[in-house]
């Protein structure tokens, strides 16, 4: 069974999207959410990984995994597009959208097709999810 926390989930990705947003956006976990800064303006707070806290996923926790970060890049991705003017991670006024799964022990998460991602996030490890990212994932 899954034993991952909305905190530790959104420590996770708050430390991937730290790496690849714009510059000037910042992502943070805030009470098991994620908050987005730009230019050190908070512009907005995703409660997605709480859904980790939600009775539906005690009964299918990979699932409800995978909703949560789904849930969480979008909301992210929805914040900084709309800062910055500029679709994100995409290019030509196309944004992609985020996906995710569960792989084994790992959460994979990138932006567009699967097979040809415009952004691949590193994959977090669950055995231990507030770990930052292994080098050269």
């Amino acid at each position: 069974m899954l034993n991952v926390s909305s905190r530790d989930l959104a420590v996770a990705l708050a430390d991937r999207l730290g790496t690849v947003v714009p510059p000037g956006v910042v992502v943070r976990e805030q009470d098991a959410e994620l908050a987005v800064l730009y230019d050190g303006v908070l512009i907005g707070v995703s409660g997605a990984p709480t859904i980790l806290e939600t009775v539906e996923a005690l009964r299918e926790p990979g699932e409800n995994l995978e909703t949560a970060a789904r849930a969480a890049l979008s909301g992210v991705q929805d914040y900084i597009a709309e800062a910055t003017t500029e679709p994100w991670p995409g290019t030509g006024g196309s944004q992609p959208n985020p996906d995710a799964r569960l792989d084994g022990n790992l959460l994979v998460m990138w932006f567009g097709p699967e097979d040809a991602p415009v952004l691949r996030l590193p994959p977090i490890d669950l055995a231990r999810p507030t770990a930052p990212p292994a080098p050269g994932r």
